[in-house]
């Protein structure tokens, strides 16, 4: 027996190693690392005593978290009821699977040992830069895998999930580069990777990371003083930031004054087209003026075997690519600005590329570009397709028309896409029907499917830590806490098995074992031994 004892923690600690990797690496390994750690609750249930077994299952029944995690999944079995779409249903029922699992097996299992801790909480982030390190591979040329959309460079899972998974690793490391400097050198790899990838919610979470380090820094042992320079060095670091915006914006915004200068005709005669109501720009120009369709549509087919009245590579109508781009380069949108591109400006064309700004910026710089011309372009009345943060806004209106009709009881598990689908009808809406996607809001999502019951019950998960202090579990629990509330905003986190399984597994984690003992002690080590 004692020999089945130990081999139970040592199986329990590779599964949680398993999982630790697999969370950046692989869904097959999170799969895998599930039923490992399934196996090893079941062998532990089947050695200890009844008694034994009895204590830790009331001690689970007494817990209100093991409620409020199960109830999630609870709500996804109730709703099967009322779906029309019952495949739908059964496959979004076997993705939930995590929320089911995950606080049966850490709620009831013995307590982890701080040899357990250790490993998952190292490999965790390790493991993530590992990943991240693999991925920048591919922008640097060392392992050959073309992409079009720098997101694409996130391979192994979706790269919304993978930077907030950074930013939580980054959470957990802070405290302890004081003790351990080399974790520095694994923060960085985080960084350029968020930088790589143009993340801009990876960036802004990261802020609210640094908040959350500073505002718990005395129970890291740092001095008051050291806490004062730190909050003096981010609040400057944010001042510098905002500044940049600022100029940022203004510089996007300008206009080159030859601009103003509305041509008549093209030197073959051919009248130029003007929209004199849009001011939309790119690079300093204007897009919908001079521009001549005859022209451009002729000439381009001149230079490339792609149709002008077709898709580019991304899958964006290429005529308005053509001319985003050649408008990008200062050049009319004629046969002579056709005339002028190089092989490489056809080539960058037809692969979808709006901007020679795509190549003359770089990381956030690039990501800003994108950002202020969804702004222009939404402010000039343009359609939102493909428009991260403006076509969410359609994505919402849909669901809340939905909401309207079914506000109690919502329409179902598994009907949620069908019924955005009939919203976007019902709404008229501007987005091409390949952007016509899920709310990309959690809590809109569980409203929509479940009705007013799954709002309640995420705001229950992420607002109990704050309005009662029994249930506050330390710093990383607040970090994943604040994390995930956050991401339900602009993302369904649950949707996927990536997102569900990095909060099912740690919500339990941090609820239904003692973690906050040993992070606790870890943290105030790396800052005693510092002598603060």
């Amino acid at each position: 027996m004692v020999f089945l004892d130990k081999a139970v923690n040592y199986l329990y600690i590779i599964g949680l190693v398993l999982m630790a990797v697999g969370l950046s690496f692989s869904n097959w390994l999170m799969s895998f690392s599930s039923f490992w750690l399934l196996g090893c609750w079941a062998i532990d249930q089947a050695i200890i005593t009844r008694q034994e077994r009895r204590e830790r299952w009331q001690k689970a029944l007494r817990n209100p978290w093991f409620y409020l995690l199960l109830s999630v999944y609870l709500l996804h079995v109730v709703w099967m009821v009322s779906t029309e779409h019952i495949d739908s249903g059964m496959r979004d029922l076997r993705i939930k699977l995590p929320l089911l699992l995950f606080p049966v097996l850490l709620f009831t299992f013995r307590e982890l040992s701080n040899t357990a801790y250790k490993y998952l909480f190292t490999f965790l982030a390790l493991g993530a830069g590992a990943a991240a390190l693999a991925c920048l591979m591919i922008p640097a040329g060392l392992w050959n895998r073309p992409y079009d959309n720098v997101r694409e460079i996130s391979v192994f899972i979706s790269h919304i999930r993978f930077s907030i998974l950074l930013v939580f690793c980054t959470a957990y490391l802070l405290p302890l580069v004081r003790k351990q400097p080399l974790w520095v050198l694994v923060i960085g790899i985080y960084g350029v990777f968020l930088w790589t990838l143009e993340s801009v919610t990876g960036f802004m979470l990261l802020l609210v990371v640094f908040i959350l380090y500073l505002l718990h820094a005395k129970q890291f042992g740092m001095s008051n003083k050291l806490r004062k320079i730190g909050i003096g060095l981010f609040a400057l670091f944010t001042l510098t930031i905002t500044l940049l915006i600022t100029i940022l914006v203004q510089d996007y915004f300008r206009v080159n004054p030859d601009e103003e200068i509305v041509l008549e005709a093209t030197p073959s005669g051919e009248l130029y087209s003007h929209n004199m109501d849009s001011h939309l720009r790119e690079n300093g120009h204007y897009i919908w003026r001079n521009i001549a369709w005859g022209e451009l549509t002729s000439s381009w087919n001149l230079r490339s075997d792609m149709s002008f009245d077709g898709l580019d590579g991304r899958g964006q109508v290429l005529s308005i690519t053509a001319i985003r781009y050649l408008t990008s380069l200062g050049y009319r949108k004629d046969a002579t600005g056709v005339t002028a591109l190089s092989d490489d400006d056809v080539a960058n064309i037809e692969r979808g590329v709006t901007s020679i700004l795509e190549f003359q910026h770089s990381g956030m710089r690039r990501r800003m570009d994108k950002i202020l011309f969804e702004v222009d372009n939404y402010l000039n009345g343009g359609n939102p397709s493909g428009n991260s943060i403006f076509q969410r806004l359609e994505f919402w209106r849909a669901s809340q028309h939905i909401i309207a009709e079914h506000p109690l009881v919502g329409v179902g598990t598994g009907d949620v896409n069908a019924a955005m689908e009939g919203a976007y009808e019902e709404i008229e809406t501007q987005l091409l029907p390949i952007f016509r996607l899920r709310p990309h809001n959690q809590y809109l999502t569980f409203w929509v499917a479940f009705g007013i019951a799954g709002p309640i019950i995420l705001l229950a998960l992420v607002l109990l830590p704050f309005l009662n202090k029994h249930h506050y579990r330390g710093y990383l629990f607040t970090v994943f806490i604040v994390l995930i509330s956050l991401s339900f905003i602009t993302e369904d986190s649950l949707e996927t098995q990536a997102g569900v399984t990095f909060f099912s597994f740690f919500a339990a984690l941090f609820t239904g074992q003692s973690t906050n003992n040993y992070l606790s002690n870890l943290f105030k080590t790396s800052s005693a031994e510092k002598g603060n």
